[in-house]
């Protein structure tokens, strides 16, 4: 009689082969983000402790006096993880003819209202270099307590594919909202930034 031709078994659920999850794929690919904006949390973070410290604590000396300046450690550290990440994959050279700058992103809010296009002059005037301008603009926000709004408006503001390489941290639309959702904290604190280069000024009335 002819031979009959074994039967595999059915699948057990042990036996099928795992597809991931859209959840998992989701947190893969958003890990290396996550990781790359952790300085940026942990110096935020750390300005936030030493805004918040009681004037009758242990370290009641380092509590900062009619606003955080310039000269506070913790502030210099989470400007510039600031800078560090809007820096990340940004087209030095565009089209291959001329060097820029990421202040070049910042320029762009000079079309969002009036007070964004002040906080540009301010920020040109008390600036030499592409450099000093980008902080001085950090500085005059932080004042207003107006940083995380703006950058929030850059950031979708559909120039980012112009100005970044596609391996830029802000090139993911996720890494972007989570920057923007880290700067949040930075609102409520008390600055006073770049006083001597006029940039504690309120915005002018219109």
């Amino acid at each position: 009689s002819a031979s009959q031709r074994p039967v595999s078994p059915p699948l057990t659920n042990a036996a099928r082969p795992a597809s991931p999850n859209f959840a998992t794929r989701r947190i893969t690919s958003e890990a290396p983000s996550e990781a790359r904006l952790r300085p940026l949390h942990a110096a935020i973070q750390s300005l936030v402790a030493v805004a918040r410290r009681a004037p009758d604590g242990p370290h009641h000396h380092d509590r900062p006096s009619g606003g955080l300046s310039e000269a506070h450690a913790a502030v210099e550290e989470a400007l510039a993880e600031v800078e560090a990440v809007l820096s990340d994959g940004f087209k030095r050279r565009q089209f291959l003819l001329f060097k820029v700058h990421p202040w070049t992103l910042l320029e762009h809010a000079e079309n969002f209202d009036a007070e964004s296009a002040e906080a540009i002059e301010l920020a040109r005037a008390a600036g030499s270099t592409d450099s000093a301008r980008l902080r001085a603009w950090v500085y005059v926000h932080l004042n207003r307590r107006t940083l995380h709004p703006q950058l929030a408006r850059l950031c979708f503001a559909g120039i980012i594919e112009t100005l970044y390489t596609p391996a830029a941290l802000l090139w993911s639309e996720a890494a972007r909202a989570e920057f923007c959702e880290l700067l949040l904290p930075l609102g409520s604190l008390p600055f006073r930034l770049g006083a001597a280069g006029g940039l504690c000024a309120p915005p002018r009335e219109r």
